[in-house]
């Protein structure tokens, strides 16, 4: 069976971490990292600096540059196997930086800029002129500029649906019609929306992608921080977050988009994925009985039902 999506693998650079404590910030657990990530043959590597979990404290542009020194001072001695980069900021200033700074150490593969902002400002649409090679993530939040990013809990509204996420996300995707076949869209569960909100959004998932039809391409990924661990607040070792997030990427596989699946462990993804091959599509509903042409008669039916 072909392959229905790709994978991209995070890692996090930051030392408050939700999924892995922090691990990856330092040199030696960001190449342990990436070396996992890659031996499971993810398609991309989405490197980020600055936590967007709720209740984390945000960081400035020189915090989160120093941060990307982490990959930056060990990158010559990464060894990739053809894996893409995808940087995840809101800042045009930081994507450029690191977007320059391997570029002249030679990486010459995918990159793709992971902007978890939303907004598409005049900045952001120079940057994209000026590189022409690189991938662009529109996400769909509600936040009114860019540096308003780490605040996106505060501006979720009282009620959201399908319809109003297809009109933002086409609203900046207007902006960037000259580079259609460079964009993706992801409808970002847990930025600006409540958890209630996120879950709806998941159920009517096919009213949003069917506007954009079927060669529209798609980032997708299920927060656990904000959107599955309040389904199970009280689930310490994640089983009950696990089994949600399984049951929440098979509803998006089943839609068949073009997808790239943002994962924390790849293992999950590819175990689906095995999963629905080896067991096929539903069988057909069995079909009904045939109802008679005729009106049951007392005599008709058993003798306990007369």
């Amino acid at each position: 069976m072909a392959a229905e999506f790709r994978t991209m693998g995070v890692v996090n650079l930051t030392p408050d971490s939700f999924s892995d404590g922090g691990l990856a910030a330092t040199p030696g657990g960001m190449r342990a990292r990436v070396a996992s990530l890659l031996s499971l043959g993810v398609d991309l590597l989405d490197f980020g600096a600055q936590s967007t979990a709720p209740g984390s404290r945000p960081v400035g542009a020189d915090a989160e540059l120093e941060r990307f020194e982490v990959l930056l001072g060990e990158f010559p001695d990464l060894a990739l196997g053809g894996a893409g980069i995808s940087i995840d900021t809101f800042r045009p200033g930081t994507f450029s930086h690191v977007h320059e700074r391997l570029r002249n150490m030679g990486f010459r593969g995918v990159m793709m800029w992971n902007d978890v902002s939303g907004v598409v400002d005049d900045d952001t649409v120079h940057l994209l002129r000026a590189l022409p090679e690189v991938r662009y993530v529109l996400a769909h939040t509600l936040v009114p500029t860019k540096t308003e990013t780490p605040r996106h809990p505060e501006f979720a509204g009282p009620s959201l649906d399908a319809g109003a996420v297809v009109a933002r996300l086409r609203e900046g995707a207007s902006r960037l019609a000259w580079m259609p076949a460079r964009l993706l869209l992801d409808p970002a569960f847990g930025f600006s929306k409540t958890p209630e909100q996120s879950l709806g959004l998941l159920r009517d998932l096919g009213s949003v992608l069917r506007p954009f039809g079927p060669g529209a391409e798609w980032v997708f990924g299920l927060s656990r921080k904000s959107v599955l661990r309040a389904l199970f607040p009280d689930d310490r070792d994640l089983f009950g977050c696990e089994l949600a997030h399984v049951l929440a990427l098979d509803r998006v596989l089943s839609l068949r988009p073009r997808a790239v699946l943002r994962v924390h462990d790849p293992r999950v993804v590819l175990a689906l994925a095995a999963a629905r091959a080896a067991l096929g599509p539903p069988a057909p509903d069995a079909p009904a009985p045939a109802v008679p042409d005729r009106p049951r008669r007392a005599d008709d039916l058993p003798g306990w039902l007369q």
